[in-house]
């Protein structure tokens, strides 16, 4: 049970880091279910301060990423026809094989879609670049929490290792005995060889003392 709670955990934390880039999912609040799930197994035991904490601030950077595009395509003179167009932009980049395509797609998006919502050419290009600071603010924002999230995730599996991996444990018991066995084997035949040298030699030279030897 604990091995699938730390692989579910794990994955919801991979997807987490691809939310942070893709608005469709909640990087962060994705992220902190894998925190979640890993603390829930019965290896790690309960912090609910540090489960508190991440939540607090998954919930926070959840809320600025709608804040934080908004104002800066306000501040530009954008529209949401710029943050689709982003958006839009951002996949493009993803999944077409350009150069920089993650920093050129939003761009770019955000510029088309401000042509199409019928802005003048040079109107469209200050709010794209609203559109593509506010993005790429609050796709930054959102990575770094899942990263710190994932290091949290990562930093404490280690730490419980040997609860959570038990079977590993005991492979290494098993070698460690296997390898004892080996030393105590060498060390009987050495001592064997020894004691077999010292008994000949003792026996030579009692009969060299005797003279029975001689008479032979």
């Amino acid at each position: 049970m604990d091995i699938a709670l730390l692989v579910i955990g794990f994955i919801l934390m991979l997807v987490g880091i691809l939310g942070s880039f893709l608005p469709v999912l909640p990087g962060p609040p994705v992220s902190w279910l894998g925190l979640l799930l890993l603390y829930l197994t019965k290896a790690v035991p309960d912090d609910w301060w540090v489960l508190g904490i991440t939540a607090a601030v998954a919930l926070v950077v959840f809320g600025l990423d709608y804040a934080i595009p908004a104002m800066g395509t306000k501040k530009f003179g954008g529209t949401r026809a710029g943050m689709i167009g982003a958006t839009l932009g951002l996949i493009i980049g993803i999944i077409a094989p350009i150069p920089g395509g993650i920093i050129i797609g939003p761009f770019v998006g955000a510029f088309v879609g401000e042509l199409m919502n019928k802005a003048d050419q040079k109107t469209a290009l200050k709010a794209a670049f609203g559109s593509f600071l506010g993005f790429l603010t609050g796709t930054f924002m959102k990575l770094i929490v899942s990263l710190i999230f994932l290091g949290i995730f990562i930093t404490t599996a280690w730490e419980y290792r040997n609860a959570l991996f038990p079977f590993l444990i005991k492979h290494r018991w098993h070698d460690q005995c296997n390898k004892n066995s080996m030393v105590y084997l060498w060390i009987a035949f050495i001592g064997n060889l020894v004691i077999h040298r010292h008994c000949h030699k003792s026996f030579v030279t009692t009969i060299s003392r005797t003279g029975y030897g001689n008479n032979l």
